[in-house]
């Protein structure tokens, strides 16, 4: 139920691969993309550490008002020793509190940084719409490429079944006929050798359709989603 990351598993799939027709809608897959991409939520991870330069950075052009308080003890004799006593026993305190305001004049240095962290979010927002873009882009080819990877599964079938059926003509004929002429073996070798080479095609394409399944799922961030799998680490025990 749960396979550790740190440790050496090997996992070797024994499900047959998918060949029958998914109803995809690009438009949906598109908002999923957008939600899920991880190059998309690293962008929008880094608006939000751009904002908080922003904040930062706008804070340090504002006046500054400090509340200071102190509090301390001190020793009102003469003696070390009868000093040392009135400082243990707190006999002096002596407390004071006040306000130190700061008006930065000028402030090029801030107003500089400020400017920067603004251009900075400037450019993270510029970078996730085109990357978003890019994305949805590439989702639609994915879509698309799932799309034609289906017709040609069905291309691919309808031409393996013509010539299993031609071959199945031939093995009956071959039961029926009397005498066997090298025209006619040479007849169902090349329709052997068809039948394998539409078979071997028709196997391609279901891997080309299931790989563009997965490359939809990588392009919507939602590969692990798919295939129910959660990731998980050990959780660290001092001994």
């Amino acid at each position: 139920s749960q396979l550790n990351l740190l440790s050496g598993i090997d996992m070797i799939p024994t499900t047959k691969m998918a060949s029958k027709k998914l109803q995809i809608n690009a438009t949906d897959q598109v908002v999923l993309a957008l939600k899920y991409n991880p190059a998309l939520e690293q962008i929008r991870l880094g608006i939000a550490q751009a904002n908080i330069g922003v904040l930062v950075a706008k804070n340090a052009t504002l006046p500054r008002l400090d509340l200071v308080a102190r509090a301390g003890t001190a020793g009102g004799t003469t003696s070390r020793q009868d000093t040392w006593n009135e400082m243990a026993g707190a006999d002096n305190i002596q407390y004071s509190i006040g306000v130190q305001f700061e008006y930065p004049l000028g402030n090029r240095l801030a107003k500089s940084e400020l400017r920067t962290s603004r251009l900075t979010r400037r450019q993270s927002i510029a970078a996730l719409q085109a990357t978003a873009d890019d994305v949805a882009q590439v989702v639609r080819e994915r879509v698309r490429a799932i799309e034609s990877s289906q017709r040609e599964i069905v291309a691919r079938r309808e031409a393996a079944a013509a010539y299993r059926e031609e071959l199945t003509g031939l093995e009956d004929m071959e039961r029926i006929r009397a005498q066997l002429t090298p025209e006619f073996l040479n007849l169902k070798l090349i329709t052997q050798q068809r039948v394998a080479a539409a078979e071997q095609k028709l196997v391609q394409a279901i891997y080309d359709y299931n790989t563009a399944i997965i490359e939809l799922s990588r392009a919507t961030g939602t590969v692990l989603e798919t295939r129910r799998v959660q990731l998980a680490i050990p959780t660290a025990s001092a001994k």
